[in-house]
């Protein structure tokens, strides 16, 4: 007991919020991986990689076997912090492979960024390696994570302005046209009636509250543009996190749309909710056997 609470006492704050990242991200990533395996079998309409590369292997049945069991391997020694610049890497070219695939169903899951936080982590792995360990690892692979997830919030808000310019706010209005199309979306996907009078109420909200409609999209706005700057430091990154949450949450509530493959990665990495439970755990456990 006293060598189990000894361990305890020796975990490193930057060790516990490692942990409380790469523990939740892989997890999610194999329950992904090996649903996209499972639910498809073709590449009805190639694109991105799968156009410069035949995909249809994923599929095979002789091979599908396999590659489950290689997504086995790698997440256990992901967890296990064993040969990480080459595992890293691998996560990364198979989440490419196989997400692309599911695009190619017509599935636009947006897994992007999900897919380059592993890519980030083994450019961390792989500068230490090269620079003969000069660099803090701890602090790079969690920076670099951090990183890739505010460059991608940031693109996102970029793109709103290089195509809408500075009035994408302003035309808030024209919003209702994209919650009617998710809502009815929904009523054609199951039938219940529910979704469109829920879509209704919502246009009507939003006919009605314009202005504070304009000022929620401009924070939201300014969230993206500024989401890089969540690299200033991890405490800054967590709050910076809640506030991204908070605007998912709102888009989930007015438009039904909820991107699963960027709100995921973003908890995971920023507010980090696994760590903050693993840290307050360790802080109770040291306290209560002094």
């Amino acid at each position: 007991m006293k060598r189990v609470i000894n361990s305890i006492h020796s975990f490193q704050k930057d060790d516990i919020y490692w942990l409380g990242i790469k523990l939740p991200l892989i997890l999610y990533w194999y329950v992904l991986t090996k649903r996209v395996l499972e639910n498809y079998s073709t590449i009805p309409l190639p694109v991105g990689v799968c156009k410069l590369v035949e995909c249809d292997f994923l599929f095979f049945e002789e091979f599908k076997l396999g590659i489950v069991v290689v997504i086995a391997i790698t997440s256990i020694l992901y967890l296990a912090e064993r040969y990480m610049k080459w595992v890293t890497l691998l996560i990364f070219l198979i989440s490419v492979f196989v997400f692309t695939a599911e695009e190619a169903n017509g599935v636009l899951s947006r897994n992007g960024m999900y897919s380059f936080v592993f890519f980030a982590q083994s450019a961390a792995y792989w500068f230490h390696y090269l620079r003969s360990k000069q660099t803090n690892l701890n602090e790079s692979r969690v920076q670099f994570s951090i990183q890739i997830v505010g460059f991608s919030y940031f693109l996102s808000g970029a793109s709103k302005i290089l195509e809408s310019g500075l009035s994408w706010a302003a035309d808030g209005q024209r919003i209702t046209l994209q919650v009617l199309k998710s809502f009815y979306y929904n009523w054609a996907t199951d039938g219940k009636v529910e979704h469109i009078t829920k879509g209704e109420q919502i246009v009507k909200f939003i006919e009605e509250n314009s202005g504070s409609l304009e000022i929620m999209l401009w924070a939201s706005l300014l969230l993206e543009l500024f989401a890089f700057t969540t690299a200033v430091n991890i405490k800054y990154a967590r709050f910076y996190g809640v506030g991204l949450l908070m605007m998912h949450i709102g888009i989930s509530m007015t438009m039904d749309i909820l991107i699963m493959s960027f709100v995921v990665p973003m908890v995971i990495v920023l507010i980090n909710p696994l760590g903050l439970l693993l840290s307050g755990s360790q802080k109770a456990i040291i306290n209560a056997t002094r």
